[in-house]
């Protein structure tokens, strides 16, 4: 390709004042543009230059022209992967100078050819020819939505998509890196990838036979097959099943299973990832080893069984021979049923899961425990805890045996020939099954019944009372050993109000008990129809009343405050505390009604109450009474003179109401004002005097101490005696006068 020059003629007129071009132009250079794959040349100029021809030749001889009044120029279509000789030739206005040194450029390098993928079941890897010179190669995969995938590869000449989309086809291009530039894309490829997943897997399962029947939504693209693989864990080997239809059906499952299906899309010999796994379960396997326990007196079936693959629950169902039908269930290995005595029954235990039951189950056959003697009645003794049962006898001679059996294993029995006997050394505060049986009545253990009567309740012991000086309560606590019982906690007063709670623990708070009274505490355990013997009392006296008539004076010689109270019932001693609003504290102690507040500040109230106290513990605080100490003393006294008269100023003093300001002499001459402000004025003050002027401040409760003096000296004042002589022979006249206090 070749390029029409606008160049001059090699030879033209030259006039007398011709300039001529510079002789050659200096530091010719060349740059790639990377955004339109130019040449941009620059080079150094001379004033006497008024423009430049630039040629760019390449190694096929086709020639570029760039004319330019500047220093820099633009070469376009330059052919990538060619090297470019460069010539700058200056221009006067009329000569044409020496072309500069030829400078030698390198377009940009080319795109990558033979662009070639890997298979869509094989590594997603793109490859190409190198590109000698190449920098970096950067690889793009595009999909028909537009969504983008890169790899790159410094060295080799192939690189490795991730993250593609099962599925599609992408349109893969190769660029070529050089000098930061990208080449133009090579020739386009199509990537195929894997297909995906199916969707909408799905299993059923046959409980009967653990049959499996698996369906999903089909793949878009026809001629697909599908991939099935089955998983029982680390312990078995993945089965593997392949179908061109959209289900499939599993025979022979092992029971008690949880199989992890998933399945794939492979089209050809290209077979897509895996799906997620669903998890599907089979029927449970048979149960084994039922047997069954039953319970002389409770007429109860104990089951119990070994445990099977798979199983969610177990359901026990009995039959009696009488037509009485029960059922248990349970997610262990072992239930129990009610039945009816002196019967014979069936049993079926199946295993079961949410969706399917064991299609096969265990039988047996069993006999209920024979009946006990019936019409038993009982009744307690409370005083001596002895249970006296009686029952109606059975036709014939027979011994008979009452027993009595309590929920935690305890028994207790008595024998008799007739239809009653009393049952000794129960324990206290148990409740027992009572049931009788004869020496005609088969049974090793009498395991319980359903007739229950309660021992006596138990003593309590070991009384205390904890006294919570903080909440005023009383805690009441007991020992009742390992039973629970019902007992009743009563606190008597010294003057004979009683207050009563039930409690069924071993202990109960008393909120409400009255302060400074002495109270006996006692427990009696009961049940409906017995209590017990009562406690030992304990005594103790409740926390002392709060004091009354609580009063605070302040003395003002010695700055201490007084406080005084009436006596509190039950108090051994007062404790007095006086707080203000900023936190400051003073407080003090005494066994009697009074006492006296030290280091109090000035200017401050102080809110002040009384604890009575006994046995260090606190009774509640007194009403408050409130207390305002002295006010503080002035301080940053100044003052202003002007002839007679003295303003005085001083900063404001802490609980103070008003101020009162003294000016005195030496010899007692006086002169004040009072003012609620911050300032005041002392009139009628006496020339040629020193005065001691000192501000005191003042509340309801007392003056505060004199603020610190400031002495002021008068003008002084005008002379007095004098006299006037003239001597008239010199015409001199002289004057005297009594010398005053102060003057220069």
């Amino acid at each position: 390709m070749s390029t029409t020059s606008l160049c001059l003629p090699l030879t033209e007129p030259v006039s007398a004042t011709s300039v001529p071009p510079s002789d050659k132009t200096q530091n010719v250079s060349a740059t790639l543009v990377c955004v339109n794959h130019s040449a941009l040349v620059s080079w150094v100029g001379s004033p006497r230059d008024v423009r430049y021809n630039v040629t760019l030749t390449g190694q096929d001889g086709h020639t570029q022209h760039c004319h330019t009044n500047t220093t820099s120029c633009q070469l376009f279509d330059i052919d990538c992967g060619e090297t470019y000789s460069i010539t700058v030739t200056p221009y006067s206005k009329t000569c044409r100078g020496h072309p500069s040194a030829v400078y030698s450029f390198e377009a940009g390098l080319c795109a990558p050819i033979n662009v070639t993928v890997s298979p869509a079941c094989e590594d997603r890897t793109v490859s190409w020819t190198h590109v000698t010179g190449a920098e970096m190669y950067i690889a793009t995969a595009t999909a028909a939505d537009g969504h983008k995938h890169t790899c790159s590869s410094n060295y080799s000449s192939s690189c490795n998509f991730t993250g593609l989309h099962c599925g599609e086809t992408y349109t893969v291009t190769v660029v070529t890196v050089d000098r930061g530039c990208w080449s133009e894309p090579s020739s386009a490829v199509d990537m195929k990838t894997a297909l995906c997943p199916p969707t909408n897997l799905k299993g059923q399962v046959s409980c009967d036979t653990n049959t499996m029947t698996l369906t999903w939504d089909p793949t878009p693209l026809s001629g697909v097959t599908y991939t099935l693989q089955t998983d029982l864990g680390s312990q078995f080997t993945p089965s593997v099943y392949t179908t061109s239809n959209t289900s499939h059906t599993l025979t022979n499952g092992l029971c008690g299973q949880r199989y992890a299906v998933r399945i794939a899309a492979q089209d050809g010999n290209c077979r897509g990832r895996y799906s997620s796994p669903i998890e599907i379960s089979t029927a449970p396997c048979q149960p084994t080893n039922l047997i069954a326990h039953v319970d002389c007196g409770t007429n109860k079936g104990n089951f119990s069984w070994f445990q099977s693959s798979g199983v969610g629950f177990y359901t026990v169902k009995v039959t009696g021979e009488n037509g009485h039908v029960a059922s248990c269930s349970s997610n262990d290995t072992s239930c129990a049923v009610r039945l009816d005595c002196g019967h014979s029954y069936s049993a079926t235990l199946v295993a079961s899961t949410d969706s399917c039951n064991s299609s096969k189950h265990a039988d047996i056959n069993f006999d209920s425990a024979p009946c006990l003697i019936e019409d038993v009645s009982a009744e307690l003794q409370c005083n001596t805890n002895v249970m006296n049962v009686s029952w109606t006898e059975t036709p014939g001679t027979d011994n008979y045996t009452a027993w009595a059996i309590s929920t935690d294993g305890h028994r207790a029995s008595c024998n008799s020939t007739s239809n009653s006997c009393s049952i000794h050394d129960l324990q206290c505060s148990k409740v027992y099954e009572v049931a009788v049986t004869s020496s005609s009545i088969h049974c090793t253990i009498i395991s319980g019944s359903d007739y229950n009567v309660q021992s006596a309740p138990c003593k309590p012991e070991n009384i205390a009372v904890d006294q919570s000086c903080s909440s005023k309560t009383m805690t009441v606590k007991w020992s009742q050993g390992s039973t629970t019982q019902n007992n009743t906690v009563t606190a008597t007063s010294a003057s004979g109000v009683n207050s009563t709670w039930d409690s069924s623990e071993s202990s109960y708070s008393f909120l409400d008990l009255s302060c400074g009274q002495l109270y006996t505490f006692t427990v009696m355990g009961h049940t409906n129809v017995c209590m017990s013997e009562m406690s030992t009392p304990v005594e103790k006296l409740t926390a002392p009343c709060p004091p009354t008539n609580v009063s605070a004076v302040l003395n003002c010689t010695t700055r201490t405050a007084l406080v005084r109270w009436s006596s509190a019932a039950a108090a051994t001693a007062y404790s007095v505390q006086a707080t203000s609003m900023s936190g400051l504290n003073s407080s003090c102690s005494d066994m009697g009604t009074s006492c006296s507040l030290n280091n109090l500040v000035c200017g401050l109230e102080y809110s002040v109450v009384v604890e009575a106290m006994n046995t260090g513990c606190p009774g509640p605080a007194s009403a408050p009474a409130m207390l305002a100490t002295e006010p503080c003393a002035p301080v940053n006294l100044s003052v202003h003179y002007n002839v007679s008269t003295a303003q005085v100023m001083w900063g404001a003093a802490r609980g103070a109401s008003s101020y009162s300001v003294q000016a005195v002499t030496a010899q007692g001459w006086t002169v004040t004002c009072n003012t609620t402000n911050t300032s005041c004025s002392l009139n009628g003050l006496q020339c040629g005097q020193i005065y001691n002027i000192t501000v005191r401040a003042q509340n309801r409760a007392c003056d505060s101490v004199i603020s610190k003096t400031h002495h002021l000296k008068t003008e002084p004042c005008p002379p007095t005696n004098v006299k006037a002589s003239l001597e008239c022979d010199h015409r001199i006249l002289t004057v005297s006068w009594q010398q005053s206090d102060f003057a220069d």
